[in-house]
């Protein structure tokens, strides 16, 4: 899968995980500085940005058909990386062990975030939101799929792990439950788009998956009869020492995060849901892609975070990459990755572009954002 391809590109820099079997890209994140509450890198030419006091402004708390696809990829992303680990440590019974309750913690979270998520997905169904029905359907279905698949591996669990039999057959219950998520998410992403050539007058979803976004960015590219350039970007959340290894937390950043950079994308633009967060600005020009993103940086800087009655800050570090006609899937991420990790040298909570040489900071643009307040769920 062409998703595959782009996680393995993500963890190139990483020595000693030549295996590559599915990490996925949210990895990245454990080789990048660790940061305190809220850096703020800002070089000494560039204006303190001007933020107008404003009412918190709340989200909504009920879960949308893009919170649900975007609860989805978390969650075959972190089976993914399960996979691997304990295929790893099939030698270390210890070891093992361990990884394989991370892996059934996380099967029952999601199916608990599932039940709710699918009522409400039932709900706006029933009140015409066609996308919610196509959405519901095939996560009800791999839900189900992903029940039964856990309850084979608690029982697994509860047998005991120290035979190297019992090891075996628990890592491929855990790349059965993985292929079961994806399958949702694939169709998922084919039901809505079917409901929506079906309904041409009405707004287009900016919702994709990584194969589909580069399957566009491909088409835009072989059109193109000039040194046109077209603009990817990626949105990654910086880590979070408040979340102190809470995966759920984290998780729930993501989403909130991806949310917020569906607001700023133009008509025809794609996201793919964290981490990171991938965007096709179709039709921007540099100048516009870097606005946009750098909008999209500096409100998530501005916001506040609550989940259960906590505060908490964020930042993300953007990358935003030229591409040209010729240019290959690999070549793109590739870039994509080397201007991320600039923040190791540069410091995160800001914007790299990476030009198809090389990639530099970019100067922060003044943009007006307000201060606002979202429900973390």
């Amino acid at each position: 899968m062409l998703a595959f391809v782009f996680v393995v590109a993500s963890l190139n820099f990483v020595v000693g995980y030549a295996l590559g079997a599915g990490w996925s890209a949210e990895s990245l994140l454990d080789f990048l500085p660790k940061r305190g509450k809220k850096p703020q890198q800002q070089d000494a030419d560039e204006p303190a940005l001007s933020r107008p006091a404003a009412p918190p402004t709340p989200v909504a708390s009920q879960p949308q058909p893009a919170d649900v696809m975007a609860s989805l990829v978390t969650f075959r992303e972190k089976l993914t990386t399960a996979n691997v680990e304990l295929k790893l440590s099939q030698e270390d019974p210890e070891r093992f062990a361990k990884t394989a309750t991370r892996l059934q913690e996380v099967n029952h979270v999601y199916l608990e975030e599932a039940e709710g998520a699918i009522k409400h997905l039932e709900e706006l169904g029933a009140a015409g939101d066609a996308v919610a029905s196509a959405t519901c359907a095939a996560v009800s279905q791999g839900a189900e799929t992903v029940a039964a698949i856990s309850t084979k591996i608690d029982g697994l669990i509860e047998s005991g792990l120290k035979d190297a039999a019992a090891r075996s057959q628990l890592i491929e219950q855990s790349t059965s439950v993985r292929q079961a998520a994806k399958q949702a998410e694939e169709q998922a992403v084919t039901s809505v788009a079917s409901v929506e050539r079906k309904a041409p007058d009405s707004a287009p979803s900016s919702f994709a998956d990584l194969d589909a976004m580069f399957d566009r960015l491909e088409t835009l590219l072989a059109a193109t009869q000039d040194e046109s350039v077209r603009h990817v970007a990626a949105v990654r959340v910086d880590p979070l020492v408040e979340a102190d290894g809470d995966d759920t937390l984290v998780a729930s950043i993501e989403r909130a995060v991806s949310e917020m950079a569906r607001t700023v994308l133009g008509e025809s633009q794609l996201l793919v849901p964290g981490p990171p967060a991938m965007l096709l600005l179709e039709g921007d020009s540099f100048d516009q892609a870097a606005e946009r993103i750098e909008r999209l940086r500096q409100q998530v800087e501005a916001t506040t975070f609550e989940l259960d009655g906590r505060e908490l800050q964020a930042t993300v570090t953007c990358a935003l990459v030229d591409t040209r006609k010729g240019d290959g899937r690999d070549q793109v991420v590739d870039q994509i990755n080397q201007a991320l990790e600039e923040s190791i040298r540069m410091g995160s909570n800001r914007t790299f572009h990476h030009d198809g040489a090389f990639a530099v900071a970019t100067p922060e643009i003044a943009v007006k954002v307000k201060p606002q307040s979202v429900m973390l769920r």
